[in-house]
């Protein structure tokens, strides 16, 4: 008897725990419609980092020839300088 309820709790966890991911697929694939349809995204790849400074707003296109022009902010991590933290009016902030 303990064995039967034992084996149903197992299996009824099984189904809900299925139930629950296609729920958040589900999801996640309607969400990506909404708010990019037919873009899916691959993975993230790191182009640009350097620990001195904080990297903002990216911004990618790709060229004619295949070429990717990237542009971004940066200005000097202030905690380097025993600041706070960086301000996203730094005024030594640049394009890069």
């Amino acid at each position: 008897m303990l064995k039967h309820i034992l084996l149903f709790v197992l299996l009824f966890s099984f189904f809900l725990k299925e139930a629950y991911a296609q729920k958040v697929n589900n999801f996640q694939v309607s969400q990506r419609k909404i708010l990019a349809p037919g873009v899916v995204k691959v993975k993230d790849v790191i182009v640009y980092k350097d620990e001195r400074f904080h990297s903002a707003f990216p911004s990618i296109i790709k060229l004619p020839k295949g070429e990717l022009c990237v542009a971004f902010r940066r200005a000097p991590d202030r905690k380097i300088f025993a600041e706070k933290g960086t301000n996203h009016v730094d005024p030594n902030s640049y394009l890069m």
